[in-house]
């Protein structure tokens, strides 16, 4: 959001499979390579921190090589595309919301908070603290 904010278009993202599927269903013509998926089902909502932070992490990888060479030639895929035709940028109009979630640490119960701003995404991240309340 930032980036097509700019003006910028983003062409190539390499990550977990969730991430990929999101990216291409947000960003238009956007290049994907799946290098890992995660291997625990759900996605812990129901964890605590110290849960959450056991929950994720079990995944498959690619073999780093592997990874690599299919990074290598995403990237030159969507170069080349990229020099052919014109990729879309990720536009959602205003006004933008941000919702943090902290999850329960300790005796400390969870806390939500919402943020806007009525023009900018990159202003958003300015409007809410990064550490609970």
């Amino acid at each position: 959001m930032c980036a097509g904010e700019l003006g910028v278009c983003s062409i190539f993202g390499s990550g977990d499979r969730a991430f990929c599927f999101e990216a291409q269903a947000l960003v238009p013509g956007f290049e994907t390579v799946e290098v890992k998926r995660g291997s625990t089902p759900g996605k812990g909502d129901e964890c605590d921190a110290e849960a959450y932070a056991n929950h994720n992490l079990a995944a498959i990888h690619l073999h780093p090589a592997q990874a690599r060479a299919r990074i290598a030639a995403g990237a030159k895929r969507a170069l080349q595309r990229f020099a052919l035709q014109r990729f879309g940028l990720l536009s959602v109009p205003p006004p933008y919301e941000m919702i943090k979630r902290f999850r329960s640490r300790g005796g400390r119960p969870p806390v939500k908070i919402r943020g806007t701003h009525a023009a900018s995404a990159i202003a958003l991240f300015n409007v809410l603290p990064n550490d609970p309340p």
